[in-house]
């Protein structure tokens, strides 16, 4: 089955393998349109097309256990396997005729793209999707973008600059959104994933420096409910929640060669438990997660950067693979790391420069949901619900946390369950616990 696949089925699928994955579900596409040689419509042409060469960029970009080795691979060969395809093709500017002026709430003009954007969208739609191409320049949007589209990907060339200026939304929540049918009021169960989505820099995204708190908890560049979601060289510049994020119905994630700049660090940001520079969450939605939802999600973060404080560094979550691998972590307030319901997680050669430089206000509860003392620090990397972590020549520094390293069972998840931790290599900076707290032990060597 390659087609969209609703929610009623997605759980269902994944459990039993009937779901394969985009790059499997591409090989066999692209051997039926050789074989058979018949004429496609545009949108066929392009959703094959798409997939085909996704087959190759997935296998390629792909870190995770049981993946290739790419960790020195950079995102302009990933791009330009989708640059040779001959898909319907929209370059931004070509759309100047739809811009206006626009004053924002704090009475500056702007020339406003977003008209610009929704004719390229609307014309997308007619074709199945395409390759739209973001020349060097600045662009500001009244709203924001939403791609939901079979498959789609945006070029963000060098010098361009993609910043949102109108009202706030925290539905749609990013400059650039890639939603499968994801519309406000309407219940889960009428999600449909899409099948292919990407954005790649060396471009810039994001918000004005000076207006991140009129944005709560919004991101740079968001995905849901699509099966290949891949964020490739993007600089996410000024953002007040999460920099890149792909939350729920995707089947592989890839966040590969990303720069994250300044990030709020507000209050109201500190106490929102989810927010992080980088974030995945697998599976199809947080409140309506059950016992017997299988993990589906595949997650690569390779080769990132967070070069400002933040309110935390990489969240993944409810996932089947995860490799963190080769990220570069400024400071961050709370956690640098939080995985979280995860069956098998490599942490690699990440570098932390300071975690917990903040202390839990309120409730005193830390990211997962453990209890800590009255002022205490977080722990700099959190384990919580994973079966099988391997964490391997990572640094830490600084001494603001508790633990280096937290494993903690959250009660409301048993059958996700918490396995040794396996730990070679690693140079921590002990904080104001012992390096490995919680349980199951470690195995540390």
């Amino acid at each position: 089955m390659y087609g969209d696949i609703d929610y009623t089925t997605l759980a269902n699928y994944s459990g039993r393998g009937y779901i394969t994955t985009c790059g499997v579900a591409a090989e066999a596409i692209s051997r039926n349109y050789v074989v058979v040689r018949k004429r496609l419509t545009v949108a066929q042409h392009t959703r094959r097309a798409f997939l085909a060469a996704a087959a190759g960029l997935t296998v390629a970009g792909s870190a995770g256990i049981g993946w290739a080795d790419t960790a020195h691979s950079r995102p302009s060969g990933a791009e330009s396997e989708l640059d040779g395809l001959d898909v319907p093709e929209f370059k931004l500017t070509s759309y100047s005729q739809h811009v206006r002026p626009f004053v924002t709430a704090w009475g500056k003009t702007v020339e406003d793209w977003y008209p610009a954007f929704a004719a390229i969208t609307q014309d997308m739609t007619a074709t199945g999707g395409g390759r739209l191409i973001v020349p060097a320049g600045r662009y500001h949007i009244s709203g924001h973008v939403l791609f939901d589209l079979p498959v789609v990907s945006v070029h963000l060339r060098q010098g361009s600059h993609v910043e949102l200026v109108g009202s706030p939304d925290v539905f749609l929540g990013a400059p650039l959104g890639f939603f499968g049918n994801a519309k406000p009021g309407e219940p889960i169960e009428n999600r449909i994933q899409r099948d292919f989505a990407a954005v790649f820099g060396p471009g810039a995204i994001g918000y004005p420096a000076d207006q991140l708190q009129r944005y709560p908890h919004e991101n740079g560049v968001a995905m849901s409910y699509i099966k290949t979601a891949i964020m490739d060289g993007v600089h996410v510049r000024h953002v007040p929640g999460k920099g890149v994020t792909a939350q729920f119905g995707c089947n592989r994630i890839i966040m590969r060669n990303c720069t994250i700049g300044v990030t709020s660090d507000s209050a109201v940001e500190r106490n929102y438990r989810g927010q992080c520079s980088i974030v995945a969450q697998g599976g199809l939605s947080f409140d309506r997660r059950t016992a017997s939802d299988a993990l589906f999600t595949d997650v690569v973060v390779e080769n990132n950067t967070v070069n400002s404080l933040s309110v935390r560094g990489v969240h993944a979550s409810y996932c089947r693979d995860v490799k963190v691998t080769n990220n570069t972590l400024a400071p961050s307030w709370g956690a640098g790391l939080v995985l979280q319901g995860v069956a098998k997680a490599a942490v690699e050669n990440n570098v932390f420069a300071k975690t917990s430089a903040g202390v839990r206000a309120g409730d005193n509860i830390a990211t997962t949901g453990y209890p800590l003392a009255e002022g205490e620090h977080e722990d700099a990397v959190i384990l919580g619900n994973v079966a099988e972590p391997q964490l391997l020549g990572n640094q830490l520094g600084g001494h603001s946390h508790r633990h280096c390293v937290f494993s903690w069972t959250d009660p409301r998840y048993p059958h996700y369950p918490a396995g040794v931790a396996y730990a070679r290599g690693n140079r921590w900076s002990q904080g104001s616990a012992a390096v490995f707290g919680g349980a199951p032990q470690w195995d540390a060597g």
